[in-house]
């Protein structure tokens, strides 16, 4: 079992102090545990599944995040007659988990939450197309020096991109395919000089 679990299951009360609980969000396996409520409501059974950990650390983590009102717990009745308990976040929108950050400015903290969301998605998207070598996937990158007109220029090329790939899409198909692109200002570590 590793550190941050421990300090989840033997630190209940860290939910009061905003700092520990913002790290752990952060750079903790809870903050996986919320990016998986953030299509749908899980119960602990599938998140534990989705990031293949025991489901005792799930309910642990789900715990806290409950003391801490960032997610929700809603019994429901199954066909069989039992209870089961399903999780979803407080707030649909990511500013409830953007306030938990005190050492941070806002606009950065979004802008982590908002890149490991991308990351995770991406990620699942690569492992699918793994699975899938007999249908067309397309998954590359190129670092390049550039001028910055030029950027601007192929940005608006890529917006018409994205209005073509969702002119293709049909309803009644089962296939779903995903279009991603990250085309940014790089530098090791997102700090970027002006």
């Amino acid at each position: 079992m590793s550190s941050p679990e421990l300090s989840c299951i033997y630190e209940m009360n860290m939910f009061q102090e905003d700092k520990e609980l913002n790290e752990d969000i952060l750079s903790g396996r809870a903050f996986d545990v919320l990016l998986t409520l953030l299509d749908s409501k899980q119960t602990s059974e599938n998140i534990s599944r989705r990031l293949k950990m025991p489901n005792f650390s799930t309910q642990m983590y789900l715990n806290r995040l409950v003391l801490a009102g960032i997610v929700t717990e809603k019994k429901t009745q199954l066909t069989n007659g039992l209870l089961e308990k399903e999780y979803s976040l407080v707030s649909k929108d990511l500013s409830i988990i953007n306030d938990l950050s005190k050492s941070k400015s806002s606009k950065q903290c979004e802008n982590e939450l908002t890149a490991h969301h991308f990351a995770v998605m991406t990620k699942q998207a690569i492992k699918c197309a793994g699975t899938h070598k007999n249908k067309p996937y397309q998954i590359g990158s190129y670092f390049m020096k550039v001028k910055l007109e030029d950027m601007e220029a192929f940005k608006h090329e890529i917006d018409a991109l994205f209005d073509k790939f969702r002119a293709l899409e049909d309803t009644e198909q089962t296939q779903t395919y995903s279009l991603f692109t990250v085309m940014a200002p790089y530098e090791e570590g997102g700090e970027l000089s002006e």
